[in-house]
């Protein structure tokens, strides 16, 4: 993915990122308006790039961290690990983390949220390295 920044005004800054061509053969862009510094606006288009490049929508204030999570299993590590990576990363998701933070809003995640789970998973009985190797996948 290729992206572009460009000075609008004083402490604003336009960003084009290039989407490549639609269905339809017509160039596709999305713009973000970032009011900041050059730095900041430099850190947002990189930001955006890389969540492109893993798979992620733009705007992922309304998707939840189920969603995300079955995104990024299909997107990211079905092809990046082996089988069996892939099925842990599976079991663990589909059998902690979905039925505790599933419904939830990804951009209102919080740390008191990926705690909670944390307690809940040790509060059952799961071993400490089962709550790691969540973890691992969480962050």
């Amino acid at each position: 993915m290729n992206g572009s920044i460009r000075r609008r005004g004083k402490g604003t800054y336009e960003l084009t990122i290039d989407l490549g061509k639609g269905s339809n053969g017509r160039r596709q862009r999305k713009f973000v308006s970032v009011k900041g510094t050059k730095a900041e606006a430099d850190q947002k288009l990189m930001e955006v790039l890389t969540r492109l490049d893993k798979g992620m929508s733009l705007d992922g204030s309304k998707s939840t961290v189920g969603e995300f999570l079955e995104s990024w299993l299909s997107s990211y590590v079905e092809t990046n690990t082996g089988p069996r990576t892939l099925d842990g990363y599976r079991e663990k998701i589909r059998g902690y983390i979905l039925p505790s933070l599933g419904n939830l809003v990804l951009v209102k995640m919080t740390p008191q949220h990926v705690q909670s789970l944390y307690g809940d998973m040790l509060a059952r009985g799961l071993s400490a390295r089962t709550v790691l190797h969540t973890h691992r996948i969480l962050s």
